[in-house]
């Protein structure tokens, strides 16, 4: 300890070098420099808005082509996320390394880390709190991402820090540290706004009982809530210039436009917790329950447990920590912080259990400090042993203990983080392709039309320019028919179609002409489904059942159904005529039978859906269809089920109209 005093600094940044060169790597290798998923991208595209100078974008007319998951794409283009983190991005552009920006804020995260552990326990705590958090492969996964959570982790620790200082400061300097803390966790409202309410909560208890004791001055208490409300506020101003209100987040007015069932994305317990066209089949039907939220609690912090400590005898050896008395008012305060999110997101049902260990977060280093008492707290027990015929027996025990949190960096490198290495190593390989493409093409005003596909349609989005204006423009592909239309809004640009051919993408030229008369609607591009009675419509990979052959390896689910269940969804028809139907639908032991509807005129050549192993059936209708120019409406209805079958399941792979 003596050594590690004099080298305080040394190791500090050497633990932050290592994380911030482990998380470097993963986010090059593993993430490909790229976002991964829906809310990554958003975080990214939001970047590049804010680079721009703009807060939003003005709606353009080829808002089809271009909207995505989680964007609003009515009157204005933003995303339902908070404007914190994409400031962070947008600095990230500005540099041209916005893959750079995880890292640095995990390298920072590490060094907070050991502040706050030293200033709450002591110098030996913050030490091995530090190295342990390290080796952490969710330290290492969500530092190397796109995500908010390093950033709202990052503005926790400075909170606290702050907040600990001010306890531990002369009276003159409380003003200023108290201030600071609550500027940073002001700053965090603006990023996760929950998580931030939740940490601040027992700062604020802890403030007030010690106000109440007269152990602290009421200007300091002042300081604090001035900076909380000053940074906090940033926040109700966004959600004013966006919604119009302050108190209505942007994620409640994008639920509120994508949900038939009002403010369903909200706190609580009940029936109307949860909003299913959003969420999915996860949802139970009787709502959100005490037994619900109890099991996907359980089943979070179970995954936390996981990734954070890579085995679950780490977190039963932490619990240790609670029944030593040393150090028991911090561990209070540690426990007060996690019980407090926790809590919180016991009334938060999202996807049903996914994404557990990503609301709790944040208070990962509370957990750590926790861990690493326990530790200390056991290796102390042992050295009380002062008979020299045990002597062997308890430095083993000591060794023992040791060493133990030093197998994790190898137990992540062999397991978890190759497990997770191989999980999104695959994904980023087109998008590399394509801007490799990109770089090396001589296209020049031109629109390239993405493939409907998730990972392409998502690198297609965030190619585009934070103003989607640019010589070249990414668009979404909805099939021939609504493609026609693109010449409508770039009537001066030439069309691409991005082709992989042997690891190398090459752009090849569309001719619009060729797009009319011929519609081909991909089922689960048809995801979210806007009206539907009895059922609900998801996206559902198809790759466990091998024998199902789909287009693109997934379908349009539509489950939870009865007799008479129908969903209903529109498709854009440039040229109006008499055209051939036909589909590719999926069928299965539970898949009952179904009917189309296109217009008003109904198909007699129903689908009976049932058969004893999930395939994909060709369906083909003998009569032809009648479609206007526009939009027509085709509904979907469930009219019955074969005897063997055991349910009213429907599926749509794809669907063809062809033009007589």
């Amino acid at each position: 300890m003596t050594v590690i005093r004099k080298g305080q600094r040394w190791y500090v940044a050497l633990c932050a070098l290592f994380v911030l060169g482990v998380t470097t790597f993963i986010s090059l290798e593993s993430y490909g420099g790229a976002p991964r998923v829906q809310d990554e991208i958003n975080y990214f595209f939001m970047g590049k808005i804010f680079q721009s100078g703009h807060l939003w974008l003005d709606a353009l007319p080829a808002n089809d082509f271009l909207s995505y998951r989680f964007m609003v794409t009515e009157e204005h283009i933003y995303s339902l996320f908070q404007p914190g983190w994409p400031t962070i991005m947008a600095l990230g552009h500005l540099m041209g390394v916005p893959w750079l920006m995880g890292p640095v804020v995990s390298a920072l995260s590490t060094v907070m880390l050991y502040y706050v552990s030293k200033e709450l326990f002591d110098q030996r705590h913050a030490f091995w709190a530090t190295i342990m958090m390290s080796c952490s492969q969710v330290w290492w996964f969500q530092g190397a991402s796109m995500m908010s959570h390093m950033w709202a982790c990052l503005l926790g620790l400075l909170g606290i820090y702050f907040a600990l200082k001010v306890l531990s400061a002369k009276q003159q300097k409380q003003i200023y540290f108290a201030a600071l803390a609550g500027a940073f966790l002001g700053a965090m409202f603006t990023v996760r706004a929950g998580t931030a309410v939740a940490l601040s909560l027992p700062v604020i208890v802890l403030g007030a009982y010690l106000l109440a004791r007269k152990k602290l001055a009421l200007k300091t208490c002042v300081a604090f809530g001035v900076g909380l409300a000053m940074l906090g506020s940033c926040q109700l101003l966004y959600n004013y210039l966006i919604t119009g209100n302050p108190v209505v987040f942007p994620q409640d007015h994008y639920f509120n436009i994508t949900e038939p069932v009002q403010k369903c994305h909200r706190l609580g317990l009940g029936p109307g917790i949860g909003c299913p066209y959003e969420h999915g089949p996860d949802l139970v039907r009787g709502g959100f329950t005490w037994n619900r939220a109890f099991e996907v609690t359980f089943i979070r912090l179970s995954q936390l447990k996981f990734d954070l400590f890579g085995t679950g005898v780490a977190l039963w050896t932490g619990l240790f920590a609670i029944f030593s008395h040393k150090y028991w008012k911090q561990k209070i305060f540690c426990f007060a912080l996690c019980a407090s999110v926790i809590g919180l997101y016991f009334f938060y049902y999202y996807h049903g259990n996914l994404y557990g260990a990503r609301y709790y977060f944040e208070i990962t280093p509370y957990l750590m400090m926790f861990l690493v008492s326990s530790w200390i707290s056991l290796i102390g027990l042992v050295n009380r042993v002062r008979s020299t015929r045990y002597i062997w027996c308890r430095r083993a025990l000591v060794a023992g203990v040791i060493a133990f949190p030093l197998t994790l960096p190898v137990y992540n490198l062999v397991e978890g983080a190759e497990e997770k290495h191989k999980k999104y190593e695959g994904s980023w390989r087109f998008i590399k392709a394509v801007e490799m493409a990109e770089q090396e093409s001589t296209l020049e005003n031109a629109v390239i039309i993405m493939p409907n596909a998730k990972r392409s349609y998502w690198a297609g989005f965030a190619q585009n320019q934070g103003d989607f204006e640019g010589d070249r423009i990414y668009v979404r592909d909805w099939g021939h028919a609504m493609n026609a239309r693109l010449k409508e809004y770039y009537p001066d640009k030439a069309f691409y179609k991005p082709r992989m051919n042997d690891k190398k993408v090459e752009f090849v030229p569309v001719k619009i002409s060729d797009m009319h008369g011929k519609i081909v609607i991909e089922g689960e591009s048809l995801f979210p489904i806007s009206e539907r009675n009895q059922g609900y419509a998801v996206t559902q990979s198809l790759k466990p059942w091998l024998k199902a052959h789909a287009t693109r390896q997934e379908h349009l689910l539509f489950e939870r159904t009865q007799k008479g269940s129908w969903f209903r969804f529109k498709t854009y028809v440039s040229t109006a005529g008499q055209y051939n139907m036909s589909g590719k639908l999926t069928s299965g032991p539970d898949y009952g039978m179904i009917r189309f509807t296109v217009n008003k005129t109904q198909i007699h050549d129903s689908f009976d859906g049932y058969d004893p192993e999930v395939i994909v059936k060709s369906w083909h209708a003998r009569q032809p269809v009648d479609l206007q120019e526009g939009w027509n409406t085709i509904t979907v209805e469930v009219v019955g089920k074969n005897d063997e079958s055991k349910g009213f399941v429907a599926g749509i792979d794809q669907l063809t109209l062809m033009k007589k």
